[in-house]
């Protein structure tokens, strides 16, 4: 549903490669089949309910210092009030409801392996968690230096049958990587069977491949992509479950900034699709190394509307910090659309809205970091910093506020907006991090904000970059 990447570009550089490095430092267990548990409540399934009592589950992401490894651990916060507890899982997570009984669960890429675990009445349960076989991992010479990395993976539920979809690429010695994607079908149980192999040929190499996913389609952006020999202009592959055979999905097409109604044109170093978020069949494309005039990496945002049954879609406007009504100017280095979200009811009653992360100068605080709440087909925009009324903290230099975004489900048409400012320091050197949710209702100047407490050190962990990744 939402972008689910821990952290974008090159203001998460350290953070980024810590959380990679943990992954491959992290003991998983063993592939197991799933556990046996009692079935979740019946009812319409709660996005982020992973026990099924109604209620969504906050899992915030922290680097832990200590017991002998720097891990990624996702603090499971309740959101009935109880105790939280701890995944110790890395990577990145995403959720969804995948064997039909509405208990949420969680696909997590770790960097090195995509797994997933399924939600219950006791919450999730990593013991039970089944590894996803990759075919490709058998062409991975031990000790040799071509690498295989998992970027993202994402859930989807339809016609009856649940899935996983990955996207991984091969790491080579030279420039070049190779991309694909593996679509699994789970069985009653949620076991996963042999993938479906897609390959989608060769690009630069980066980290910057992500996928979202809404109701039979899956997004897949690849930033590196080269358009009409422009390099890294990227661009936005769509895929859509085949009608006569559902399990199967297809390539409709790939849509960049040279295709027919998207604002703009193709140039070297857009990275259009390095954020997605898709929900509901509304899109919202990050191009966040936009140059525009003299603003080199201003960024960009492109929200459109997809429409599965004709494989077509319609753009609305280009949204950038020069947009009428847009808090701000396109600088260079703003990065504006490095981080996306698709969420409901922050601009008027029922609207789909997008916000959008930007790593902006506050004064003369550089990369102190915004956060700008767009409607999705209308002029109407809120922008949001540590400095604006009512928002705990205040905008310092490399808080990095918005590097990472999520929501939480409040209502049918209304969402909670979560916004992680991983780099924020405390006193000292070291990045403490923070996270602030909103208060459920539609944004204004009255919007009562709330801090997320971090977890507290203990005698053999210090935590660090609170709020570094949500699952989305």
């Amino acid at each position: 549903m939402t972008n689910h990447r821990p952290l974008h570009g090159p203001a998460a550089t350290t953070v980024l490669s810590v959380l990679l490095a943990c992954a491959g430092a992290i003991a998983f267990p063993p592939t197991s089949a799933a556990a046996a548990t009692t079935p979740c409540a019946a009812g319409v399934p709660v996005p982020g309910d992973y026990d099924g009592d109604g209620r969504p589950e906050q899992l915030i992401g922290v680097v832990g210092l200590g017991d002998s490894h720097d891990w990624v651990r996702y603090r499971v916060v309740p959101g009935d009030g109880g105790a939280a507890e701890w995944l110790y899982l890395g990577g990145s997570m995403g959720n969804a409801d995948l064997n039909g009984d509405v208990c949420s669960d969680l696909v997590n890429s770790t960097g090195v392996s995509a797994r997933l675990i399924l939600g219950g009445p006791n919450g999730l349960d990593a013991a039970t968690a089944q590894t996803l076989v990759l075919p490709q991992s058998a062409d991975v010479e031990p000790g040799g230096t071509e690498g295989l990395v998992v970027a993202d993976a994402v859930g989807l539920r339809h016609d009856g049958i649940s899935q996983v979809a990955v996207a991984a690429y091969f790491d080579d010695e030279g420039p070049q990587g190779t991309p694909f994607l593996d679509v699994f079908t789970l069985d009653a149980t949620g076991a996963p069977g042999t993938p479906q192999v897609i390959t989608l040929g060769s690009v630069a190499s980066s980290e910057a491949i992500v996928l979202a996913a809404s109701g039979r389609t899956v997004a897949l952006g690849l930033a590196d992509l080269t358009v009409a020999g422009k390099v890294s202009a990227g661009g936005v592959m769509m895929f859509t479950a085949d009608r006569a055979n559902p399990a199967t999905l297809v390539h409709r097409t790939t849509i960049t900034q040279n295709s027919p109604g998207i604002p703009g044109t193709a140039e070297k170093g857009d990275r259009f699709g390095y954020a997605l978020s898709m929900r509901d069949g509304r899109l919202a494309i990050g191009a966040p190394g936009e140059s525009i005039g003299k603003a080199r990496s201003a960024g960009s945002v492109q929200p459109l509307r997809w429409d599965e049954d004709t494989a077509t879609w319609t753009a609305y406007r280009r949204i950038e910090q020069s947009t009428k009504g847009v808090v701000g100017t396109n600088e260079t280095n703003d990065w504006f659309g490095y981080t996306v979200a698709v969420t409901r009811g922050l601009t008027a009653a029922g609207s789909y809205d997008i916000a959008i992360g930007a790593r902006e100068a506050v004064g003369k605080a550089r990369d102190a970091g915004s956060v700008t709440v767009a409607n999705f087909t209308k002029a109407s925009y809120r922008t949001l910093t540590q400095n604006s009324r009512g928002i705990p903290g205040s905008a310092e230099k490399d808080d990095y506020f918005g590097a990472s975004l999520s929501v939480v489900w409040s209502a049918a048409t209304i969402d909670t907006l979560l916004i992680g400012a991983p780099h924020e320091r405390a006193t000292g050197p070291r990045e403490v991090g923070s996270v602030i949710r909103s208060d459920g209702r539609k944004l204004s100047s009255s919007t009562k904000w709330t801090s997320i407490p971090r977890p507290e050190p203990t005698a053999s962990v210090v935590y660090e970059s609170w709020g570094t990744a949500f699952a989305a």
